[in-house]
């Protein structure tokens, strides 16, 4: 719940911790009508903070957060990740409620606190670029699972902080990353399980058969090669094109001449005639335009 780490990128101390507020958005030590939410404060020295501030989010709706399991993602440390347990109290859905398993272990529950039995929870994933200011998806990233007798409770989904770069089952398959998560919170002692992604798919650019199409915002360029972390369906594919300051196709780099990739991979290198070599200055904006056909593209990197 109270989780601070030092970020070598930006030369301070990060501290995410619990907070609450009212329906006016006022800081409130009301715990019982307060709206649960995360807090940030800073440090140089972890002595003297900065005034807690609340996360502020882009494009989501007013939701309580009960932990928060922000840290830097390894793979892209100016990037943070986070991965707060969301609170949602069902009171007011008793029938659905008491239709969750074991009605009476939960009725009595709610016996001796109402929200111990009508609380459930679900656990949901964020990112950030500067540590204030997250972009959280609505959806849920870890869902209670199917109906258990000591599931869909107060306490479920709730990760660890930290994730495991893991081999995969599959001797030559790449590897993937693990973390952990509690659940059957309210019987025995909480179970951990081990959950599985592919590294970089927290989430992905998605498109159907019929072909969609991105354009990149302005990237500095260094490198010589892109690579990109993707899945197809065997009739899947993803074209690139690299346009220069202009929005004009750079010679040699334009969609025409782009070789269609499919498969399913961390790195593949984008190519264009069999070409993968980038010759394009470094440090000189382009932009990145991709055509996707039943295809999830979950990260891309400008690579030596």
């Amino acid at each position: 719940m109270n989780n601070a780490f030092w970020d070598p990128l930006r030369q301070h101390y990060f501290c995410y911790f619990r907070g609450f507020h009212d329906k006016d958005g006022n800081e409130t030590r009301d715990t019982t009508r307060g709206i649960r939410d995360v807090r940030v404060s800073t440090s140089r020295d972890f002595r003297t903070w900065s005034k807690p501030r609340r996360m502020e989010f882009v494009d989501s709706p007013e939701e309580a957060l009960y932990t928060n399991q922000v840290e830097a993602y390894y793979r892209a440390p100016h990037l943070f990740v986070g991965f707060p347990m969301r609170y949602v109290d069902r009171i007011q859905q008793k029938v659905s409620l008491m239709a969750l398993p074991d009605s009476v272990h939960r009725q009595r529950r709610m016996n001796f606190s109402p929200r111990y039995g009508s609380v459930i929870t679900d656990g949901l994933f964020m990112s950030s670029r500067d540590g204030f200011t997250f972009k959280r998806w609505n959806e849920a990233f870890i869902r209670p699972g199917p109906e258990r007798d000591n599931n869909w409770v107060y306490g479920d989904a709730c990760k660890g902080l930290g994730m495991i770069e893991t081999p995969a089952e599959y001797p030559s398959a790449p590897p993937e990353l693990s973390f952990y998560v509690t659940e059957g919170h309210w019987k025995d002692a909480s179970p951990l399980r081990r959950y599985t992604i592919r590294i970089d798919g927290f989430v992905s650019l998605h498109a159907r058969q019929a072909p969609g199409e991105l354009v990149s915002k302005p990237l500095n360029f260094t490198g010589h090669q892109l690579s990109l972390n993707f899945s197809t369906s065997a009739m899947g594919s993803i074209r690139v094109e690299l346009l220069g300051t202009d929005g004009r196709a750079l010679p040699g780099y334009s969609l025409a001449e782009s070789d269609e990739l499919f498969g399913d991979t961390l790195d593949r290198k984008a190519s264009w005639g069999g070409r993968t070599k980038i010759n394009v200055p470094a440090g000189q904006s382009v932009q990145v335009r991709m055509v996707l056909s039943d295809a999830d593209l979950y990260s891309l990197q400008f690579q030596p």
